[in-house]
């Protein structure tokens, strides 16, 4: 790996800090591209979702979109010729590669994404990575050059840096979209919608819970009744571990979903932290059967096998439990999570955790405010 220098390593700094700072989807879409280019020198950065049938695009600067009178319907018509975009949707494997490590300056001009929208972008190089999605959507963070000279491995190695980061950043925005579009629909009527969210005071108190919340509770908790003014206390034991979990691993208290068995299912619980001393904590809940699927885990990449190791992690099993639940033993199960984590771009068993979470439930072009 190259040295990296002391400005590599504040501009990686800056970029993390400022994508964890952003509350909307919106604004984590947009302010993330200045940070990417002040991390890897570029003409213009692009945020794309893409589709079979449709993407959405933003760039920085903005005004390379004005060449086009629809640049999204653009790239969702020359999406499958696109060799990154391909190569991601047929392996989903998210970390930075380089149109040049895939076909060369003759094969590109040659591809109708390149007639129709890089010469006309003067764009002849390229290096992306992703965020996870649902397998029809591909998220990608695209910094494109012009003639004057490719990306080096210095770029790629800032960018597998920072994906982690930006992936639970990426979550951690869309959990607070999804709690505003909760909280809207309440003003709406929850009761249809099958989810509920609860606010706490200081110390656990309830403050507030939705119609749909205090359903959840009191059906999949029989004993609590919704006569307290705290949680059940199977929920507040539950969540002050995975506090205490976060504070031990130095990770934000609440960054990943958690799993309490409740009645005949299982509760899954997101907690979205204050971010200021006026503000309360809140809880999302949703009721599932089953909370997290293999496939929906396989489609971040991962063999069958591999799936159902971190499937079982992300749900909160140890290694010797894991090893038990599959018949294999916990250095096989050691074996698989080393996969897993150089197939994720990742370095640690909370960093693939949060990203089976995020591919798993985050989709692209679902929460759009």
């Amino acid at each position: 790996m190259d040295t990296l220098r002391e400005a590599d390593v504040r501009a990686l700094l800056g970029l993390v800090s400022e994508s964890n700072a952003q509350r909307s989807l919106r604004d984590f879409r947009q302010g993330l591209l200045p940070g990417l280019r002040r991390l890897v020198p570029c003409e213009f950065a692009s945020y794309n979702e893409v589709e079979p049938e449709r993407a959405f695009v933003l760039m920085d600067p903005p005004d390379h979109l004005d060449a086009f009178e629809d640049a999204g319907a653009l790239l969702a018509r020359t999406s499958a010729t696109h060799p990154l975009i391909a190569r991601y949707a047929r392996t989903r494997d998210g970390r930075a590669y380089k149109l040049s490590d895939l076909v060369t300056r003759e094969q590109l001009h040659r591809l109708p994404v390149y007639e129709q929208i890089y010469r006309r972008l003067g764009v002849e190089h390229q290096i992306a990575i992703t965020l996870p999605s649902q397998p029809t959507v591909v998220i990608g963070l695209a910094l494109s050059r012009d003639r004057r000279s490719d990306f080096g491995e210095r770029d790629r190695t800032l960018l597998n840096l920072a994906r982690p980061a930006l992936v639970q950043a990426y979550r951690n925005v869309a959990a607070y979209a999804r709690l505003q579009a909760t909280l809207r629909a309440l003003s709406r009527g929850l009761a249809d919608r099958g989810e509920g969210v609860v606010t706490l005071g200081r110390e656990g108190a309830i403050e507030f819970a939705s119609p749909a919340a205090r359903r959840l509770l009191e059906t999949r908790f029989p004993d609590w009744q919704g006569r307290g003014a705290r949680l059940p206390q199977p929920l507040a034991d539950a969540l002050e571990r995975a506090r205490a979990a976060s504070r031990a691993a130095g990770a934000a208290a609440g960054a990943l979903p958690l799993v309490v068995p409740a009645g005949d299912g299982s509760l899954v619980v997101r907690l979205v932290p204050a971010r200021a001393a006026d503000e309360p904590d809140a809880l999302l809940l949703e009721a599932r059967a089953e909370p997290l699927a293999v496939e929906q885990v396989r489609a971040l990449g991962l063999t069958r096998r591999q799936a159902e190791v971190l499937r079982l992690v992300a749900l909160g099993s140890s290694t010797e439990q894991v090893a038990r639940a599959l018949g294999i033993s916990p250095a096989t199960v050691r074996k698989h999570l080393e996969h897993v984590y150089e197939r994720l771009g990742v370095g640690s068993r909370t960093a693939a955790v949060a990203t089976a979470w995020a591919g798993a439930e985050v989709a692209g072009g679902e929460l759009d405010e």
